[in-house]
């Protein structure tokens, strides 16, 4: 995935992650201006709206970033 968020970065599309736990990839994301969200959304706090949302298999249908995405009718990947 983070082939990917640098990818579409260097394309001049404004790319956002999110990871579980913070890590030198995220550390790395970060320092080229990936806005990285360590942890879950939290129930309540106003979210962006992005285009579109691209997870990995590592990603399970009850993740509740997905579950959150996937009812504001977010198209995701």
């Amino acid at each position: 995935m983070s082939a990917l968020a640098q990818h579409y970065l260097s394309k001049g599309h404004e790319v956002s992650g999110s990871d579980l736990a913070a890590s030198e990839i995220t550390d790395f994301l970060k320092h080229k201006g990936i806005k990285i969200n360590i942890g879950n959304l939290t129930p309540g706090t106003k979210h962006p709206a992005p285009d579109l949302i691209v997870y990995s298999p590592a990603v399970k249908q009850d993740n509740p970033e997905l579950k959150y995405y996937t009812e504001k009718g977010i198209r995701c990947l």
